[in-house]
């Protein structure tokens, strides 16, 4: 069904018909596009990882309402498409153990310094503390031989809080 109707143009002299469609059925419901969805679910470690901000969620909802300048249709919709994934706390995230491809949403991958002891996984962004682990832990002293007791390797975290920061290698 159609209405028209006709309007005076300010620069003709002759009227124009325009026509607009009216919609018998609701309008598609908002793309991921449409919603600014700025979040992908990693089912592999079970996390949501915030693309705009490049580290996994402790909290979706909070997250959106603080970080992201979204209406609350928008965050009402993000929130119910991924409300039934089944995600863990920060603490349950088991990091990879190995050498993996860097993960897609977190932050580009970051030098750091990964200890070289063969059963040790510590892994710090600061040389210093590198220098210090090896030498408290392992009794490590630098000399021509051995000058360092630890590879520098590229690494991600899923968080950026401090308390919650673990790199893994990538």
């Amino acid at each position: 069904m159609n209405f028209s109707w006709k309007l005076p143009s300010h620069n003709q002299p002759t009227p124009h018909a325009y026509t607009i469609p009216t919609h018998d059925t609701p309008p598609p419901p908002p793309t991921n596009i449409e919603l600014n969805d700025p979040i992908l679910y990693n089912r592999v470690y079970r996390v949501h990882i915030c693309t705009t901000h490049h580290y996994a969620l402790r909290n979706l909802a909070r997250h959106l309402l603080n970080k992201h300048t979204l209406s609350l249709r928008q965050r009402r919709e993000i929130i119910a498409t991924y409300a039934d994934d089944d995600c863990v706390s920060p603490e349950q995230i088991e990091s990879p153990i190995e050498l993996v491809d860097p993960i897609k949403g977190l932050a580009a991958p970051v030098t750091v310094y990964q200890c070289q002891a063969s059963t040790c996984r510590v892994i710090q962004s600061n040389h210093d503390n590198i220098r210090k682990h090896a030498n408290q832990e392992h009794g490590w002293r630098k000399s021509q031989d051995q000058p360092t007791y630890w590879n520098i390797v590229q690494a991600q975290t899923f968080f950026t809080s401090r308390n919650l920061i673990k790199y893994f290698v990538v």
